[in-house]
């Protein structure tokens, strides 16, 4: 992924990565390729390491090479079942956890849920924050899909060959 830093444009950033320029029309929209920000990952590490804003970054789209930079919304998904230690690797996969429910134990408790930090950052600090995505029967989703409330322009190269 290469960030497009629009002149004068506010910029979208996770953490010391900067995600891409802030497009105007921020409103979620069917013609633009949805770019998700899954915490925790293992993709992007901070150093010296930390928890605070280590992420993975999985598109529904390759763009086509050369093809002018391409808008994405942006969406957080936050780990919440500390069961799930593993990367999510596709968007079916990801769409498939957040329709996935599972029951905490008795302890848990919101230190426990691996996408914590990204919860903090977002104004959720307890487990009453979460209650509004509780089932009836107490269950909770795998991950929750959260919308950014934004839109970015960034250019997608194919992975390195191997």
């Amino acid at each position: 992924m290469q960030p497009v830093v629009a002149g004068g444009a506010r910029n979208f950033s996770y953490g010391p990565w900067l995600i891409g320029s802030l497009v105007q029309d921020d409103k979620a929209s069917d013609r633009r390729f949805n770019l998700y920000i899954i915490v925790p990952g293992a993709q992007h590490q901070t150093a010296p390491p930390g928890d605070d804003f280590n992420h993975s970054i999985l598109i529904n789209s390759d763009a086509a090479p050369g093809q002018r930079p391409t808008e994405w919304d942006v969406f957080w998904v936050v780990v919440l079942d500390p069961a799930l230690n593993r990367d999510i690797k596709d968007e079916r996969e990801l769409l498939l956890l957040g329709q996935t429910y599972f029951i905490p134990g008795d302890l848990y408790d919101f230190d426990d849920a691996p996408g914590r930090d990204l919860l903090r950052q977002l104004a959720m600090t307890s487990l009453d924050d979460l209650a509004h995505f509780r089932r009836s029967d107490g269950a909770l989703p795998r991950v929750l899909l959260l919308s950014a409330g934004a839109a970015v322009r960034l250019n997608v190269a194919p992975p390195p060959a191997e």
